[in-house]
């Protein structure tokens, strides 16, 4: 009988951690006598999408940086639950090679996760029509692109490996309300996929709609994280629960 319950046990451990995506326990990150980021816990749960919020400085691009391996962690343990070449990734500031077309930068990022041409071609087809990208575009220089067209290039490089686990800093940058309302929609076409997201914003009206769960991190330490149902039950709207939790 003992053996029986150690087994359900460990068995009910495992299929937890199976609905994980990211497990962060006590993730520090501390430069010189600064402490950037303090004991983090977080858990990111397969398909949903998370939002994480904070004022400007409070370490949310940080986190999301150790998450990715592009900067080293003080202490702490952190799991992925994918392979790397199944996450893509959208910077606050997208920067590239900017004497290379839009569709020469996609063919090159496709053949980095050993895409053959046709296949991202058929990808760069698809993603034109949902993010309004005229094909002309596409074969004109980066450099002659505005701020709004190469985030939506941006988007298309994060998602042409279809990564599983999608990070996304401030998608929204830059963007007119017809190139959010865009990317709005491209985001919830993800969620019906299944796909796992995780992003941070200042645009809380779009947080408030897209996502599943949010936290809320503040000078490196998270304060909250809760259901988006539950913040709404409880407040008139996302802004005011930041404004309050921020403030308290």
């Amino acid at each position: 009988m003992l053996i029986f319950f150690i087994f359900a046990k460990i068995q009910t451990a495992l299929n937890s951690r199976k609905n994980k995506m990211l497990v962060i326990q006590n993730l520090s990150k501390k430069v010189r006598e600064y402490e950037i980021l303090q004991n983090i816990n977080l858990e990111v749960r397969q398909g949903e999408t998370f939002g994480f919020l904070g004022p400007n400085g409070a370490g949310k691009t940080t986190l999301v940086k150790i998450i990715l391996g592009l900067m080293q962690k003080t202490s702490g343990d952190l799991e992925l639950e994918c392979d790397k070449k199944q996450i893509g990734y959208l910077s606050e500031y997208p920067y590239f090679y900017e004497y290379l077309t839009g569709e020469e930068l996609l063919l090159f990022t496709g053949k980095l996760f050993d895409l053959k041409e046709d296949k991202i071609k058929q990808k760069i087809e698809n993603f034109s029509q949902k993010l309004s990208f005229e094909r002309n575009d596409l074969k004109r220089k980066i450099k002659d692109y505005s701020k709004g067209m190469k985030q939506r290039l941006g988007f298309m490089q994060a998602l042409i490996n279809d990564p599983s686990l999608i990070f996304l800093d401030e998608p929204f940058s830059g963007l007119d309300p017809i190139g959010r309302k865009t990317i709005r929609d491209l985001i919830f076409d993800l969620k019906k996929e299944g796909k796992t997201i995780f992003f941070n914003s200042h645009i809380l009206s779009d947080i408030e709609q897209l996502c599943d769960r949010i936290g809320i991190i503040h000078k490196g330490e998270i304060l909250v994280v809760d259901e988006m149902k539950n913040v709404l039950k409880k407040h008139e709207n996302l802004e005011d629960f930041f404004v309050q939790t921020i403030e308290s």
